[in-house]
């Protein structure tokens, strides 16, 4: 008996048969799971994007094209639109802006963060010295002969090769920064001086990616001292001194400053307080209608909050973001960066 294919067992699936669904699960979890590596480079994230591809499969079993073999047709595995992408990597690959420099993308840190994820290379940078081999003249030289001769009749080549010439003169320990600006002395400082130095460099830079952990805070979180008010400190000091370094080219920067997850309303029993379904967002920039809050307050009374106790959501990260794309980043392809979803804009951009 040969074995189903894979229409019949999505048009089984579609009429609830779960076990049709699992066997599409088997047929190819493997192969999802491959292309999720390659993103990601680390096993256990490589699992979790892939059961989360399958999920949002299965949530949009009705409109999935029959005529596609399941595995490929994968929202989110092999598009760049889906799950296994992010919306910044969706964003890079639906709008062409003729940049080929290979820091268009940056993710700062050892590797990329899935926001970046895609079909569209980024880069991963911890340092700029990485670029320059830690200022090792006889390595460099070593490395740059030989991609002078692979590169010598290649235009996009010899464009990169510019741009590691200039990264050559960017020290971050030597770096003065405008208006007086003073970046913490924290990884996350480092990451957005070094922002502000590829920016001023014109190395061809559209995207900038941070990370900022150890907002976990289940145990003693501290109020007026302890670990979120110094967490908070790093984030204020950080955000204040780009602002100041990069005042005379705000009208061209948008930073946006946004969490998975939130926190709970009320302390745990531990003087820290659990995951919480509501979070916050934060935009500085040109153009940005700022000094207020956008979006309503849920209250946190009785009745008011959610679940377990947590603030209700009132603004959808996705429409904060949509405003954004399409009036900071002139990217109209929402449908694709946010999938099923129909965007409110909020005035945030003026």
């Amino acid at each position: 008996m040969s074995a189903p294919s894979d229409r019949d067992l999505i048009q089984r699936a579609r009429r609830g048969e779960t076990e049709a669904f699992g066997e599409l699960v088997t047929r190819y979890q493997t192969s999802a799971f491959n292309v999720c590596y390659r993103i990601l480079h680390e096993r256990a994230e490589a699992e979790d994007m892939a059961q989360e591809s399958f999920i949002r499969a299965h949530e949009r079993l009705s409109t999935f094209d029959e005529e596609r073999p399941f595995g490929p047709g994968m929202r989110g595995v092999d598009d760049e639109r889906g799950p296994a992408s992010g919306w910044i990597g969706r964003h890079l690959a639906t709008l062409n802006t003729g940049n080929s420099s290979p820091l268009r993308a940056v993710g700062m840190g050892t590797r990329p963060q899935r926001s970046l994820s895609g079909t569209v290379p980024v880069s991963a940078l911890r340092s700029i010295a990485d670029f320059h081999l830690g200022g090792d003249q006889r390595a460099l030289q070593q490395m740059r002969v030989p991609l002078n001769t692979v590169y010598a009749d290649d235009v996009p080549g010899q464009d990169t090769l510019s741009i590691m010439d200039r990264l050559e003169r960017l020290d971050p320990l030597a770096y003065t920064a405008a208006r007086s600006a003073k970046y913490p002395d924290t990884e996350f400082g480092l990451a957005l001086k070094q922002t502000a130095m590829l920016i001023k460099a014109e190395v061809g830079l559209e995207v900038s990616a941070i990370d900022v952990g150890g907002w976990d805070t289940h145990f003693a979180q501290g109020s007026t001292s302890g670990l979120m008010p110094n967490l908070m400190e790093d984030l204020a000091e950080g955000l204040a001194a780009f602002h100041a370094d990069m005042f005379d080219r705000m009208r061209d920067l948008t930073t946006v400053s946004m969490s998975e997850f939130g926190r709970r309303a009320s302390e745990n029993g531990s003087l820290g307080t659990d995951h919480g379904h509501e979070c916050m967002m934060m935009v500085l920039g040109g153009n940005v209608n700022g000094g207020k809050v956008h979006g309503e307050w849920p209250g946190m009374r009785e009745g008011q909050l959610i679940g377990p106790g947590d603030l209700a959501v009132t603004t959808d990260y996705r429409d904060v973001l949509s405003e954004i794309l399409t009036r900071r980043l002139n990217n109209e392809a929402l449908s694709d960066i946010f999938p099923n979803h129909e965007p409110r804009m909020l005035g945030i951009i003026g």
